[in-house]
């Protein structure tokens, strides 16, 4: 005896059915991620999302890239100072999400001056060093000269690598995190390959940049290379590029990304991001002369 062929589905099947795709697309988007992250921090910055760079004007640029960064978030520093300067920071923000954790390997100790954050909007761009009787004139990055890598932020910084992993750790996979990397070092390019500067007469308004990458999953650190080391759980890491030359997605110098567990997001920001940036806009204040004359050697 033949089966009667099945009824079409109802008006409440179709419905569940939708409800259960749209459930799934969410599960598996990192969407929601970033509208939380947005949503957090629009309550301490001025925050806009989705925010376009491309590494050149010219449209018909073969070599040029582009890419969106999910978030970009604006906040002025220490607005009650008196000041004719003012600081100002930037933070890229890179969302993404995993069901497995991301392991990172610590590398070797890095030379913090190689590594100091852009600060773009002084006078003349880099500070000037000048020594009259050597015949001596060299550009210093404002962040060298406010010294910022003696705060604890940036020297007392571990740096790793990015080692994503699946059920159990396999060989180490760097372009794995290139969707939640790649985007930020195009920003960090074409912000400091386009820096604003001041007239020395107006106000200076110096720019700090930062980078950031939030993820939805566990982080855990590895301090040994070997395969057999355990893993340490950890709330934030920082990853620096290996230096390359003459590549499109060269990493310009000084261009750090700290990776956070979203949970944790909200403490980075305000135990260690903040005070760090608050710290670059008192020495800023402090150091007006050197940023609009630069440094007279005697």
């Amino acid at each position: 005896m033949t089966r009667p062929p099945d009824p079409p589905p109802g008006p409440e099947d179709t419905e569940t059915e939708r409800a259960a795709d749209i459930k799934r697309c969410t599960s598996e988007s990192d969407h929601p991620l970033r509208m939380r992250t947005a949503k957090q921090l629009a309550a301490t910055f001025s925050v806009r999302e989705n925010w376009g760079f491309h590494t050149s004007s010219d449209p018909f640029d073969d070599d040029a890239v582009s890419a969106r960064v999910h978030v970009v978030a604006r906040k002025r520093l220490l607005p009650e100072t008196p000041s004719s300067v003012q600081a100002r920071l930037h933070l890229f923000v890179q969302c993404a999400r995993s069901r497995n954790p991301f392991v990172f390997v610590a590398t070797a100790p890095h030379q913090n001056t190689l590594e100091l954050p852009f600060i773009g909007g002084g006078p003349d761009g880099d500070v000037s060093v000048r020594d009259e009787r050597q015949g001596f004139n060299a550009g210093v990055p404002p962040a060298a000269l406010l010294g910022l890598d003696q705060l604890p932020f940036l020297a007392g910084a571990a740096f790793t690598r990015a080692w994503p992993a699946g059920k159990r750790p396999v060989l180490p996979r760097p372009e794995s995190l290139k969707p939640l990397l790649q985007p930020l070092f195009i920003a960090y390019r074409v912000i400091t390959a386009n820096p604003t500067t001041s007239s020395a007469d107006d106000l200076v308004s110096l720019v700090l940049t930062w980078c950031v990458g939030v993820l939805d999953a566990p982080l855990q650190s590895l301090t040994s290379p070997d395969l057999g080391a355990s893993a340490t759980a950890r709330d934030w890491v920082r990853i620096a590029r290996p230096e390359t030359a003459h590549e499109p997605l060269d990493r310009p110098p000084g261009c750090m990304i700290d990776v956070i567990r979203h949970d944790f997001l909200n403490t980075y920001i305000h135990d260690h991001l903040l005070p760090f940036a608050e710290a670059f806009a008192a020495l800023a204040v402090s150091h007006e002369h050197l940023l609009r004359q630069g440094v007279k050697l005697t």
